[in-house]
């Protein structure tokens, strides 16, 4: 199998995404069944040096425009002709479109290509910004992007997604893709089986981990204020709970003092742990150790954190309505699922509520559940056979 793929953000050092992206061009390229991957990509960040692998080529795309006001709509631009040239360059049996994050690339590219090349085209929703931050916001340049988004969206006949969150959300935007004749599936994110040993047991503890940038933005977004607000409730209707509990924090930014404050005024200092930054290895460490896994996101695709918790066996508390709400298996109308809890993003009743749930819970057979359904839906061969199979459904139609 032959595969391009249109990544401008690929190397992990530029973000959740470029992570996602990466890991899964590794599952591809150790696969069993023969793929070639060629990735189009910009100038790694902080210096990371080439990848050399068999079964992978890289070719840089430009970034001309640095330091401009427009930089980005400048790069946009001048990547479009390098990357139709690679679109024509051979006949692909897959050519995948990672984010929907560069709509000007994009449209550019599905306008200039012939039809014949377009019916091997997808692209792969992974969310928040191109969907959530496009949609929902009253910048110029946002509402013009969400414009190009979903004139993709329309151009576009195939289209992924990491999970099904995002089907059901663009169909509230006036586009259900089903029934506009797309073929769509699911080709979820990855993590890797060394990070995904069996979780160990625990010690008695109601240890919590949450994770998410202390900046203003990955603050507003990862709903730190309403976890705080949560275990506020929970220091009063349940006071012998509040006394076993240690949420750990991991993030850094300039909103970790303003945090800090917050717990102070609330009187639940006690109970938080403010980590800062950790390496990624502890942080599985902790995956694998804490009672649960806090992730209440107002929005969020299909999060690498909770991905890789759900592998390493963690109960997880997560926000209903979400890229990740796939990761709480068979959750019903309250919330309550095989491996943990779906809740409102809005409601720290309902947080709390689920922190008081997991607190009389049987964990060990919630971390057998959470490992079981990675094992079941999220090994990176099932990923890759399933994107295998959607490039087959392309070569037979």
């Amino acid at each position: 199998m032959n595969m391009l793929i249109i990544a401008p953000d690929f190397y992990p050092t530029v973000g959740g995404y470029a992570h996602a992206i990466s890991n899964l061009v590794r599952a591809c390229l150790d696969d069993a069944r023969p793929i070639h991957v060629h990735v189009l990509t910009t100038v790694p960040v902080g210096g990371q040096g080439e990848w050399q692998a068999p079964g992978l080529t890289v070719q840089r795309l430009p970034q001309k425009w640095r330091g401009y006001r427009y930089a980005a709509l400048l790069n946009q631009t001048s990547w479009i002709a390098p990357i139709v040239a690679a679109v024509k360059s051979r006949a692909w049996d897959l050519i995948l479109v990672e984010t929907f994050e560069h709509p000007i690339t994009l449209a550019g590219v599905l306008t200039l290509i012939p039809g014949t090349i377009l019916q091997r085209v997808a692209a792969r929703i992974h969310g928040v910004h191109a969907m959530e931050g496009f949609s929902g916001s009253t910048r110029l340049i946002d509402r013009l992007y969400w414009r190009l988004v979903k004139y993709n969206l329309r151009r576009l006949p195939n289209v992924l997604s990491t999970n099904t969150h995002y089907f059901s959300f663009l169909a509230g935007h006036g586009l259900d893709l089903a029934a506009m004749g797309k073929r769509t599936g699911v080709v979820s994110n990855i993590v890797f089986a060394a990070q995904a040993q069996p979780a160990d047991v625990d010690n008695g503890a109601l240890e919590l981990l949450c994770l998410g940038r202390m900046n203003a933005r990955g603050y507003e977004q990862k709903n730190f204020p309403l976890v705080a607000h949560a275990v506020a409730r929970l220091k009063t209707a349940a006071p012998e709970i509040y006394s076993r509990l240690c949420v750990r924090v991991v993030g850094e930014g300039e909103m970790l003092e303003p945090f800090r404050d917050l717990l102070q005024s609330l009187g639940v200092q006690a109970a938080f742990l403010l980590e800062g930054r950790l390496e990624h290895q502890r942080v599985i460490t902790l995956q694998r150790r804490v009672a649960g896994v806090i992730l209440v996101s107002k929005y969020e695709g299909q999060s690498m954190f909770a991905l890789e918790s759900l592998a390493a066996g963690a109960p997880l508390i997560l926000s209903r309505n979400t890229g990740m709400s796939d990761l709480v298996v068979d959750a019903d109308a309250q919330g309550h699922g095989a491996n943990g809890f779906l809740v409102d993003a809005d409601s720290p009743q309902a947080l709390c509520a689920a922190l008081v749930k997991l607190a009389g819970a049987d964990r060990g057979v919630l971390r057998q559940r959470s490992r079981q359904h990675y094992m079941a839906s999220f090994q990176p061969h099932q990923v890759v056979g399933n994107l295998v199979d959607f490039a087959g459904q392309l070569r037979g139609s």
